[in-house]
């Protein structure tokens, strides 16, 4: 079981545990549902994990924590970075962000940039592309419960149908999640294609190559 705190009772750093504790939870969880047969009928050696906004945060914390440690992939829709910088624990791992243009303020962008310098390897480096002409609350789930002032909000400020949105989304993450041995530019390529899609040469966007963060928190 997950125990609850109030919002008053806990920081942002300490919401963010919970969500991990939850998911967590679930994992552990799945050995449990339809008797064990459904961990029986799949393959939980690997997994992706893939959060939007404070749950994007949720799972860059959560790759390093049993049982998810070395076994997945990452897929973080417009990370809201900090909340998670004090105590992300930094681990190589195949990550794919995908950003819209109202999540690359400073210092969000900072942060994700020096994030992803930790987590990227060679054999697996880790991605840094933009939908084109997409916010935020395009693939949120405040929709879900503000139905009618966001379906106002998205209404006016909307400037693709959703349907393009969705597709540039889906086959950004196809793409990556199909990736096997192809070299970086192979992979940069194939993201590179994607209609309505920018792929950022975030590595450029650190000023002083020849020392990598050794703190999430620093600024360049």
């Amino acid at each position: 079981f997950v125990h609850y705190v109030s919002r008053q009772g806990a920081d942002l750093s300490g919401r963010l545990q919970k969500r991990v504790d939850e998911l967590l939870a679930c994992w552990s969880a799945l050995t449990s549902v339809a008797g064990g047969r459904f961990t029986e009928s799949v393959n939980c050696s690997s997994c992706i994990l893939l959060g939007h906004s404070f749950g994007a945060g949720t799972i860059l914390r959560a790759a390093a924590e049993e049982p998810f440690r070395n076994r997945t992939r990452l897929v973080i829709l417009d990370p809201w970075m900090s909340p998670v910088l004090d105590t992300l624990k930094i681990l190589p791992t195949p990550t794919l962000a995908i950003l819209t243009g109202s999540m690359l303020w400073e210092p969000n962008a900072s942060d994700l940039v020096h994030v992803l310098s930790a987590i990227s390897a060679e054999r697996d480096p880790a991605f840094l592309t933009e939908v084109v002409d997409a916010h935020h609350q395009d693939i949120s789930d405040v929709p879900f419960f503000l139905h009618v002032p966001m379906a106002l909000l998205s209404a006016c400020s909307q400037l693709k149908s959703g349907s393009s949105i969705w597709r540039t989304y889906s086959e950004l993450m196809l793409r990556f999640l199909s990736f096997e041995q192809a070299s970086k530019a192979s992979k940069t390529q194939a993201l590179t294609s994607v209609p309505g899609a920018r792929v950022h040469a975030w590595h450029e966007w650190i000023r002083d190559v020849g020392h990598k963060t050794q703190e999430c928190g620093s600024r360049f």
